[in-house]
């Protein structure tokens, strides 16, 4: 947005974090996950870049840990969500979930 207008963008790059030998990736290691998600989803295309240096055999082998952000308009929803899920899990033993375009499972 520029001038609180929304703004077309083409091409959206941005650097990828950590990627496997399967293409999958990891975006958002930096904390600006949300930030970089408005811009990605904003463009036509989105391409990631990355470099031998990122390279991985598994995912979460460079990164132990994947910020996860959270809108505070958004809280309550993502925190009552969390509980269903752990009930869940409780109840019926390991859970996947598919959700929008996100898709969660153990790594």
């Amino acid at each position: 947005m520029i001038n609180g207008k929304p703004v077309a963008i083409d091409v959206a790059f941005d650097g990828a974090d950590e990627i496997d030998e399967d293409l999958n990736l990891i975006k958002g290691g930096g904390a600006c996950l949300f930030q970089e998600k408005l811009v990605a989803i904003s463009a036509k295309r989105f391409i990631a870049v990355a470099d031998y240096r990122k390279q991985s055999a598994r995912l979460c082998s460079t990164w132990k840990t994947i910020p996860l952000e959270v809108l505070p308009i958004a809280a309550p929803m993502v925190f009552l969500g969390k509980l269903a899920s752990a009930l869940l899990i409780i109840a019926c033993g390991s859970l996947m979930r598919h959700s929008l375009r996100c898709f969660f499972r153990e790594m």
